[in-house]
C-alpha cells in the first residue's frame, strides 16, 4: 500500500469487495473524536461507486460477488434483477452460486441498468455528457465509454469538493 500524505490522503488504497481487492485513488481518512482514524460515510459511497463503476463498465460476465456488490450499493432486490431480465428468481440464484457467472448479454443489461442506477442523480451534472452515436450499437464500447464518463465525474467532484 502507498501511504502519500498529504494531509488526510492515502494516494492508494487497497479495498476488498465484490470477490477482489481494487485500488481506490486518493482516499480521504478523518480523525474521530477518539482518535481514531476513519473513512467518512460519504468518502464510502465514493469508493463504491468507483468500484461499480469499473465493473459496469467493462464488457463482461458478472461474477456473483460482483451482481451481489451492484445489488447492494443500488439497494436492488435479486426479485428485482429477476423481474428486469425477465427471467426466473431461480435463475438469478443460480448465477451466486460459487464458479457460476451471469449470461454475457443479460450481465451487460445489467451492466448498463446499474450503472444508469448508481450515477442517475448525477447525470445532470455532467453536462460533457453526450454518447457518441458509434457507442450505442456496441455494447462494449458503450460501457467503456459509460466508465470513462464516471471518472470524469469522479475527477470533477475531487476538484469540487
Amino acid at each position: 500500500m502507498t501511504k502519500e500524505k498529504k494531509g488526510e490522503i492515502i494516494a492508494s488504497y487497497p479495498y476488498m469487495t465484490a470477490g477482489r481487492t481494487w485500488v481506490i485513488p486518493n482516499v480521504a481518512l478523518e480523525h474521530a473524536p477518539d482518535g481514531t482514524v476513519m473513512i467518512s460515510g460519504a468518502e464510502a459511497i465514493r469508493m463504491q461507486r468507483i468500484v461499480a463503476n469499473e465493473i459496469c463498465g467493462q464488457a463482461s460476465t458478472l461474477t456473483p460477488e460482483e451482481l451481489e456488490f451492484l445489488c447492494d450499493v443500488t439497494s436492488t432486490r435479486f426479485n428485482d434483477v429477476a423481474d428486469f431480465l425477465s427471467v426466473t428468481k431461480g435463475s438469478v440464484t443460480f448465477w451466486k452460486k460459487p464458479g457460476k457467472t451471469v449470461p454475457l448479454n443479460e450481465s451487460l443489461r445489467l451492466k448498463k441498468w446499474f450503472w444508469k442506477k448508481v450515477f442517475d442523480n448525477d447525470l445532470v451534472k455532467l453536462s460533457i455528457f453526450s454518447v457518441p452515436t458509434l457507442v450505442l450499437t456496441d455494447d462494449g464500447k458503450l460501457l467503456e465509454f459509460l466508465r470513462e464518463q464516471g471518472k470524469l465525474f469522479f475527477d470533477e467532484a475531487r476538484k469540487a469538493g
